[in-house]
């Protein structure tokens, strides 16, 4: 005899019958009927040798099987039952049935839930927005004004909290529903330090003065070849005017807004404790071009790539050392230094300028005044109607005086003036000049800056060696400046007590700058004032 053996608390059931089991064994149905699992173990063992023993209420809550009236082979009548319930039926290799009970398979979601708390400092004091993030992700919240905060997460998520001044804190969120954090002051980020007027390296909170200063990567980014350009717009109460469109032309530094009518509103500028003269004396802006050129600061000679620290002293203690020089404020430069190690940094960058806007020029009249075409000097714009001109070739006056260009060496004739009964003269061309002028006097300005340093010390020696070069080719035709620096820096600390520092700088500047204008004179407002059809 075959038999089946249930278990109730087992997951596996097996049976090993006495002979093999045959695939092709049948049971006979006798009619189509919809009976439960109990009832076709029943109608299996009157017909066949096996037997099932079980307990009763196994199978009562599963479904009734429905079969059909014929001859079905016994593994498919077997299948069939479990088919419909959490149950499976093989043969195995060594031809015994086996009836297992299928793993429920439990599929967790990631359920969000609401965490909420209060975030304090080591006083007990609530910190309002204090930043809390899910690390990972973008999603986060902010504590308010009582330092509350309510945010949802999954569980197992991580929790960034973060406040100036403070140390970080990550917490992994578990069961909790409520998560009350207590921050830590982070001293070194407290600590903020500066260069004061001496040269010394003081803690901002003891500094008697007003502090503003700029990262050095901020001054080098900006893609400025003047130091003073470059700090324009990073700090707060100081106002940079630069004082032409110039390459490597002067700027203005105004800390805090002017304090005198006729008296210098420049500040002091200290180098690596030595004061460097800002003055960009311009001229009138007269025909004379000596006279009409903007001359370039001191400033300008110190290559961006070798700050280390810039910053503006506002308050009336940064005059307390230097006296009445120092009543505009102080700029305080520190060059850079050799540390630890050895570094070579390369840098190379190219930044392209172009004219944004220009003055829309009037193209309907000619040279001259009075509706009349005028040649020679009278450099007027309005003579007569060049759309009522004939076309054509110009009549020259080859019998008369001329000039030979010196940069075409072409021959140049004077075109017949107009009359009243002949406005236009000898000037027959309907032909205008207005982009071609512009772009013998504009052009595209292109800025090359290459720096190469090369550091490198240990505990009680350090040097610091570097070479800058600038071109600058301006927006201007022939306006360009030039720059070559070198920066050398070494030190020495013999004990304790004594510690040397040398520094070494030399810059070469060249420059062809042009003439400022103003109501008389300069060469926008001579190309503004050319006539549409002079050449």
């Amino acid at each position: 005899m075959k038999t089946f053996i249930f278990f109730f608390c087992s997951i596996v059931f097996s049976l090993t019958p006495n002979h093999i089991l045959s695939q092709n064994t049948k049971v006979t149905i006798d009619q189509d009927k919809v009976v439960s699992i109990d009832e076709v173990f029943k109608l299996i063992s009157n017909q066949t040798d096996y037997r099932f023993i079980y307990q009763t209420d196994l199978f009562k809550d599963l479904p009734k099987v429905h079969i059909t009236k014929g001859k079905i082979k016994l593994d498919k009548l077997l299948k069939k039952c479990f088919s419909v319930s959490n149950y499976s039926f093989e043969v195995s290799k060594n031809n015994s049935i086996v009836i297992k009970k299928n793993p429920i398979v439990k599929i967790e979601e990631d359920i969000q839930k609401t965490i909420s708390g209060t975030i304090v400092d080591n006083n007990g004091m609530p910190l309002p927005g204090v930043n809390i993030i899910i690390k990972g992700t973008a999603t986060g919240t902010s504590t308010d004004f009582d330092g509350n905060y309510s945010l949802d997460v999954e569980a197992g998520a991580t929790l960034v909290i973060s406040y100036i001044g403070y140390k970080t804190v990550e917490i992994v969120v578990g069961e909790q529903t409520v998560i009350n954090v207590t921050l830590q002051e982070d001293a070194e980020s407290l600590d903020e330090v500066v260069i004061n007027a001496l040269g010394f390296t003081v803690k901002t909170d003891k500094l008697g003065s007003a502090v503003s200063s700029v990262k050095p990567e901020a001054l080098t980014r900006s893609g400025e070849t003047s130091v003073a350009n470059a700090i324009q717009g990073k700090m707060a109460g100081v106002n940079i005017t630069r004082s032409t469109g110039d390459p490597g032309s002067g700027s203005n530094i105004r800390v805090r807004g002017a304090n005198t009518i006729t008296g210098s509103t420049q500040p002091l500028i200290i180098v690596d404790g030595i004061p460097i003269n800002n003055s960009n004396n311009s001229g009138g802006g007269s025909s004379n071009t000596g006279n009409g050129t903007s001359q370039q600061s001191r400033l300008n000679d110190i290559n961006p790539n070798d700050i280390e620290t810039l910053q503006v002293l506002k308050g009336a203690s940064a005059a307390a050392l230097w006296g009445s020089r120092a009543s505009n404020g102080v700029v305080i430069i520190t060059t850079k230094s050799g540390k630890r190690g050895f570094r070579v940094n390369f840098k190379t960058a190219i930044a392209f300028d172009e004219v944004s806007e220009t003055q829309k020029l009037q193209s309907n009249y000619g040279q001259g005044q009075g509706g009349i075409y005028r040649s020679g000097t009278e450099l007027q714009s309005w003579g007569d109607e060049i759309a009522a001109r004939s076309g054509g070739e110009d009549a020259f006056i080859t019998t008369g005086g001329y000039f030979i260009g010196d940069q075409t060496g072409r021959t140049y004739y004077p075109v017949a003036n107009g009359t009243v009964a002949n406005p236009h003269g000898g000037k027959n061309s309907r032909e205008t000049f207005i982009d071609s002028n512009f772009d013998k006097v504009f052009g595209t300005g292109v800025l090359l800056e290459q720096s190469l340093s090369i550091s490198g010390g240990d505990d009680k020696n350090t040097v610091f060696f570097s070479l800058g070069n600038t071109d600058h080719q301006g927006v201007i035709r022939n306006n360009d400046y030039r720059r070559h620096t070198v920066n050398i820096s070494s030190s020495r600390k013999f004990n304790d007590f004594i510690h040397l520092k040398l520094k070494g700088k030399y810059s070469r500047i060249s420059a062809n700058r042009t003439q400022q204008n103003s109501n008389t004179a300069g060469l926008l407002l001579g190309l503004y004032r050319t006539p549409a059809d002079f050449d």
